[in-house]
């Protein structure tokens, strides 16, 4: 009788066991003003550091010879030419997509033992987040049934990449240089304008016109932001690392945009792919994507049916211009629709209610 025997890997994960702190340096000012118009005006600039923000950290990753320095980062080495013997087996490439588990250091080293394992990453709070913004808020106080509120933020954030922060599959693209990960957050947005307004019909002596008139609220919301702050993924293993998704390209002209006022929002060929076995020069979350606004109306009223019934009447308007609002463009390089925008958000969308109240 035969003997039956198999053989399995595993990735495996660490996390250390830390405090996760975070220190916020409190707004460094702050100004109001009353007006004599019932118009209240806040200044406030903030800033803050947060400590302790996940990384991931790869144990296991594919060798690529000496330990890299931030100086070495577009020289990193993998295993070049060909014939090489690995554990053995001849590869006619040395390096490949289809030898990455063969080309883990742990199975250099001990290819029996070390075969056993795939990937090995560790999680940390080691990660350093910062953010410095300034706010002025601007408000009038109802006068004859008008109110309106307006603020604007001007801010930046910086900090380690989503991507390796909360991806298990992988961690920074240079283990020796967590630093080339930092980018702008992804919540970073440079800019932010927000406008409330509402208006309500006064009480009319007519008692036609106040049936018909009277109790009628209009309101409207208007924001608008700069756009979010885009990665260019490669999407293919440049690196013969076997970490296809944060890999990023090489930027080769300064201004990467083709037209940003069209669909085709970026300059193809202001990006190309790394040579193989390298990691390419940009970090993550540095491409401005498209500005983002929004523009909703609703209009209300409740009418007195009896002592104790009441009915409701709502109307919204989302996007009441009905205006084209573009997504953020295809940011894979290797995508046949890269730098173009092929998506939306809603057109507009109207919905009216209507309640019964007893």
């Amino acid at each position: 009788m035969g003997r039956l025997s198999w053989r399995y890997s595993c990735s495996v994960r660490s996390i250390e066991s830390a405090v996760h702190t975070v220190r916020s340096v409190p707004p460094a000012g702050e100004l109001q003003h009353a007006a004599a118009l019932r118009v209240v005006t806040d200044l406030e600039r903030s800033t803050a550091t947060f400590l302790g923000v996940d990384r991931i950290r790869q144990l296991h990753r594919q060798q690529f010879g000496a330990p890299l320095g931030a100086e070495e980062s577009q020289q990193q080495r993998y295993i070049p030419g060909g014939p090489c013997t690995i554990a053995g087996v001849v590869y006619p490439t040395c390096s490949t997509t289809g030898n990455t588990n063969q080309r883990r250091r742990l199975f250099l080293e001990n290819n029996v033992e070390g075969g056993y394992y795939g990937l090995i990453s560790s999680n940390g709070d080691d990660g350093t987040s910062n953010y410095n913004g300034l706010l002025l808020s601007i408000q009038r106080r109802a006068v004859r049934g008008v109110s309106v509120g307006a603020n604007y933020t001007w801010s930046h954030c910086i900090g380690p990449s989503m991507v390796f922060s909360h991806n298990s599959n992988g961690g920074s693209l240079i283990p020796e240089n967590r630093n080339f990960d930092q980018g702008n957050c992804d919540s970073d947005r440079r800019q932010v304008f927000n406008l409330t307004s509402s208006a309500e019909t006064p009480q009319f002596s007519n008692a036609t016109l106040r049936l018909l008139g009277t109790g009628w609220r209009l309101s409207g919301i208007y924001r608008f932001s700069t756009g979010d702050y885009m990665t260019i993924y490669t999407g293919l293993d440049r690196a013969l690392n076997g970490e296809i998704g944060p890999q990023r390209s090489n930027q080769v002209i300064g201004n990467p945009f083709a037209d940003r006022g069209s669909l085709t929002y970026l300059n193809i060929k202001a990006f190309d792919q790394p040579a193989l076995g390298t990691i390419g020069n940009m970090r993550p979350a540095n491409i401005l994507a498209p500005a983002q606004w929004q523009f909703d109306l609703s209009l209300s009223r409740t009418f007195q049916v009896r002592e104790r019934q009441k009915v409701e009447f709502r109307g919204e308007a989302f996007n009441v211009t009905n205006s084209l609002r573009r997504d953020d463009p295809t940011n894979t390089l290797n995508s046949n629709t890269f730098g173009q925008i092929v998506s939306a958000k809603d057109a507009r969308v109207m919905q009216f209610a209507l309640k019964y109240l007893f």
